[in-house]
């Protein structure tokens, strides 16, 4: 059971040999969902595919998302 919505995250992954992606999550408790979701111009066709899937787990918190490739 999740006692607290505070929380940091973050992953890094090799996606080619001069390629990588990391992605940062925060989250601070929050009376309802708060999604901000951070990305480059290039990778803007991705902001969605990420609501979609905090959206799904998440019903609320003031989350942040950072993904930089």
């Amino acid at each position: 059971m999740i006692r607290s919505m505070t929380g940091f995250g973050r992953a890094r992954r090799n996606l080619a040999p001069e390629t990588s992606a990391e992605l940062v999550v925060k989250s601070v408790n929050h009376r309802f969902l708060d999604l901000t979701i951070k990305v480059r111009e290039t990778e803007g066709a991705l902001e969605p595919v990420l609501r979609k899937v905090f959206t799904r787990s998440l019903s609320r918190g003031k989350v942040e998302v950072a993904l930089k490739v």
